[in-house]
């Protein structure tokens, strides 16, 4: 997972964050004052199809190996699997970072193999105080994205939402395709912490 946080570009350039075609983040409200920014399925179901291959192709050299089964029992095959498999707990790891989002508390990230826990069960990777938070920013990238079927070069455009601190760093706490929705979670952010936005 790319780090939320950068010190080395400008203000006005995007982050660089993980992307993807689809929506792999949705937000739950909490209360009126809390939200949660966590993966969806389909981005917790992405990893699950590396991991489901590899169990596979290790489970066929497994049964070649130590039975009559007669399948395909090449050492590749089963390093093929092993990669898959640790491929997409790597993913899975990665990609299930959650943000709580609390206007006394500040902005706590954190991680967990689970798909939904709770802050005070998992340790806290990165914290933002409120009184550290001094704007939100929406700003838009465009994410070049080979297609491996035709190998056609499209783009499509990505709109982030980050957090400015006061030590003049930005972390990304939510990526989307539409626009509307960025500005949404940023105008309540913006008033959640009584900062400004800053559009880009």
């Amino acid at each position: 997972m790319t780090d939320n946080t950068t010190h080395a570009v400008s203000a006005d350039t995007p982050l660089l964050v993980a992307t993807s075609y689809f929506e792999s983040r949705k937000i739950q409200t909490l209360s009126g004052d809390a939200l949660r920014i966590k993966p969806t399925l389909m981005s917790l179901g992405y990893s699950l199809v590396f991991i489901v291959l590899g169990l596979i192709l290790v489970g066929l050299w497994v049964a070649n190996t130590v039975s009559s089964f007669d399948g395909p029992g090449s050492v590749p095959l089963a390093l093929v699997g092993v990669l898959f498999l640790v491929a997409g707990l790597g993913i899975y790891y990665g990609h299930n970072e959650q943000i709580l989002i609390d206007r006394d508390s500040g902005v706590a990230f954190f991680k967990s193999w689970r798909p939904s826990v709770s802050a005070e069960k998992t340790s806290v990777s990165k914290h933002l105080a409120p009184h550290d938070i001094i704007a939100i920013q929406t700003i838009s990238r465009i994410v070049k994205h080979r297609s491996s079927r035709n190998k056609r070069r499209s783009t499509y455009t990505e709109f982030q939402v980050n957090v400015c601190t006061v030590d003049e760093s930005r972390h990304n706490v939510f990526v989307t395709l539409k626009v509307q929705k960025a500005k949404n979670l940023a105008d309540q952010l913006a008033q959640m912490f009584n900062v400004p936005v800053k559009a880009q």
